[in-house]
């Protein structure tokens, strides 16, 4: 259920897409483009088997109901904040 929500999900590509037309330039030859994919979907799938193995730990998952509300107020506010500088930052720079 997670791989299909992540999959299915806009913002990954978007992100990759972004980050890889500011790094990549349209010279490169195909395979280090294909190389690169490879690498970012073995990083990704790392990543999130990592974060599925601790998070699938009883004691891991009853000390993230105690403090799962907060951490989610401190992200929405990192979150928040990021959004109020961007709106407020020109886009002249």
């Amino acid at each position: 259920m997670g791989f299909v929500c992540n999959a299915l999900n806009p913002k990954a590509p978007l992100y990759f897409l972004s980050v890889f037309t500011l790094v990549l330039s349209p010279d490169m030859p195909v395979i280090e483009l294909f190389l690169l994919g490879v690498w970012m979907m073995l990083v990704q799938l790392f990543w999130f088997s990592s974060v599925a193995l601790v998070l699938s730990k009883p004691s891991v998952q009853a000390k993230f109901k105690r403090v799962g509300h907060w951490v989610d107020r401190v992200l929405g506010s990192v979150m928040l904040a990021f959004g109020v500088k961007l709106l407020f930052t020109s886009a002249s720079k």
